[in-house]
């Protein structure tokens, strides 16, 4: 099954991904998993920034399908960029609460990044990928923990 991947990147340094599939998001907290698994969201605050760089093998194509997306409109955005940096064209920049259409891309590598600022709180998105041409595992979720009970944690209290 997938793994969950939580706002990720350092230092400017995304998140690399490999292989022929999974699922990404902005947040890995415990209590996500019952929300996933609702195609909903958790509340994130502050500002993030996340990066994941996906990898299929040459000569295919990364496929990236929103199951959710619910983030301040016109602010706080997701960036697919058909490459591996941001100076690469970008396929899709959104926000707001409409999931867009699935993005395709044109070699075998996209960066996908999230930036949220400070000023309204959102539900953030999760997406699955896969090589195009093959099933995005919109209904195999991954593996998550359940939530903790009545549990207040911090924002990202599990994240690395």
């Amino acid at each position: 099954r997938p793994a969950i991947n939580e706002c990720a990147g350092r230092n400017g340094e995304p998140l690399i991904l490999t292989g022929n599939g999974g699922t990404i998001a902005e947040d890995a907290r415990p209590e996500f998993a019952a929300a996933l698994q609702s195609r909903a969201g958790t509340v994130y605050s502050g500002s993030q920034e996340c990066s994941w760089l996906i990898r299929v093998n040459k000569g295919e194509n990364v496929r990236l399908h929103f199951t959710f997306l619910n983030t301040e409109e016109g602010s706080d955005f997701v960036t697919i960029y058909n490459g591996e940096t941001t100076q690469s064209p970008v396929l899709s920049k959104t926000s707001g609460s409409k999931v867009p259409a699935d993005v395709v891309s044109t070699g075998d590598m996209v960066l996908v990044t999230y930036a949220a600022d400070y000023t309204v709180d959102g539900f953030g998105f999760h997406a699955t990928w896969c090589v195009d041409g093959s099933s995005c595992a919109v209904d195999d979720l991954p593996d998550l923990p359940e939530p903790a009970p009545d549990a207040v944690l911090p924002y990202n209290a599990t994240a690395p």
